[in-house]
């Protein structure tokens, strides 16, 4: 029997204890993630249920328009306070006191510029603005305290799957309440919305305890200069990675009438069932790959191995919604939103791109090139939105699938062009020096 040197003796058990400590964390988040989407799901059953096709697109416009306004009013600091943290978890409280009050400022000027825009987005429809001027509160709330979870996420994974879930379950226990009396409308959601945000910091502040209080110190440590230079960064990938599974919403929400918007929203909810595989996995893999010292070819091999069940996984899931979809839709929707079901094998391909997309951009930004990955995800972005507008035109709502693939594909082979370039660089420890 040849015996094993002890460098690579080492090596390769250092690999195994990489892969068994990420594997529990990854079943964690990836339990959380579908418990996450369950509950979307569920939520997303009782709107469309009480308000119909019409209200059901309404409520996704609205939807779009908060997921994009909170990504902004991060700053990037989702990925700054979790990579840091990762770096220098003794520096936790001035971390996420720094990052909560640049979120705070820039909260409060995308809040301010919101409400302001609402008769605009609302068409004069006084319903319509009271939700959408709720949405916009839920966004100023998500900045004066999400970077306490941003932490949490480098901390401990199991309590940040805990805040994460605590919000969606809260928001379809209101929201079934409502429906139970009677009493759903479209500012009644809206208000459920921000209960269950503000509810979830309740909930962070009873489970978070000393892993996301940190130490304080004496030393200068990590300033706003710097969370603002790599949120920047991150946010150059963040925002169109936001924009990207919005924009279609967006679009068709000027373009076709709110009925359409109501059957690609649930088209989409189902398609996305696919989603929290690959949100776990890059949830996971990003702290953990940004603060491990592995050589440059097993950080490789790690990185393709990660990269190929991702793919396995997500087209299995994939196949499986599309052989269900056409008993899943109208059985829990209702048989009025039977025209979801083709929208749901339109998107399935999307999906798959999108998933392998985002666990290779959290490997870019993990080797400290968080530029990288907001390059590609522009470049995708832009190539999507050129082709929205003449495919809506030329295929109704069924144009929105046709151009979003286009862009997830675009930004896929952009991201993946990137980390092979940064692996032939040798770009593991990037980051040592920040």
């Amino acid at each position: 029997m040849v015996g094993v040197s002890p460098p690579l003796g080492r090596v390769t058990a250092g690999v195994g204890a990489l892969r068994s400590g990420l594997r529990r964390p990854a079943l964690q988040a990836t339990a959380t993630n579908l418990g996450m989407v369950a509950l979307a799901t569920v939520s997303g059953i009782v709107v469309a249920r009480g308000l119909g096709p019409d209200g059901r697109g309404h409520w996704a416009a609205i939807l779009a328009y908060f997921a994009l306004a909170q990504v902004v009013a991060e700053v990037g600091q989702s990925g700054a306070v979790t990579y840091f943290v990762s770096r220098h978890p003794e520096q936790l409280r001035q971390i996420v006191v720094r990052a909560r009050w640049l979120m705070l400022v820039a909260g409060v000027v995308l809040t301010v510029a919101g409400l302001v825009a609402t008769p605009l987005l609302a068409d004069d429809d006084p319903e319509l603005q009271w939700a959408y001027a709720l949405m916009f509160i839920g966004v100023l709330l998500n900045s004066a305290f999400a970077s306490s979870v941003y932490a949490l996420q480098a901390v401990s994974i199991g309590r940040w799957n805990v805040v994460r879930l605590a919000q969606p379950l809260l928001y379809s226990i209101v929201i079934t309440a409502l429906a139970a009396v009677g009493m759903l409308s479209l500012i009644g959601v809206a208000c459920c919305l921000v209960v269950s945000i503000l509810l979830q910091f309740i909930v962070l502040a009873l489970v978070k305890g000393a892993a996301a209080e940190g130490h304080a110190s004496d030393e200068p440590g990590i300033g706003a200069r710097r969370l603002l230079a790599y949120g920047g960064a991150y946010a150059g990938a963040a925002v169109p990675t936001s924009v990207a599974g919005q924009y279609d919403k967006l679009v068709l929400s000027r373009t076709v009438p709110a009925s359409d918007l109501g059957q690609y929203a649930v088209g989409s909810t189902v398609a996305n069932l696919v989603s929290p595989f690959a949100t776990a996995i890059a949830s996971v893999m990003f702290p953990r790959a940004s603060k491990l010292g592995l050589a440059d070819g097993e950080r490789a091999r790690l990185e393709t191995t990660t990269l190929v069940r991702t793919a396995l996984v997500s087209v299995v899931v994939s196949a499986g919604l599309c052989l269900v979809a056409p008993l899943l839709v109208p059985l829990l929707f209702g048989r009025s939103f039977s025209a979801a079901v083709p929208l749901v094998w339109a998107l399935a391909l999307v999906m798959v791109f999108r998933s392998l997309s985002q666990v290779a951009g959290a490997f870019v930004r993990a080797r400290n090139h968080p530029g990288h990955a907001a390059a590609a995800q522009i470049t995708g972005l832009v190539s999507g939105l050129l082709a929205m507008g003449p495919a809506i035109g030329l295929w109704g709502v069924f144009g929105a699938p046709v151009a979003l693939g286009l862009g997830e594909l675009v930004t896929l082979t952009a991201v993946a062009l990137a980390l092979v370039m940064l692996r032939r660089r040798g770009t593991t420890e990037g980051g040592q020096h920040a």
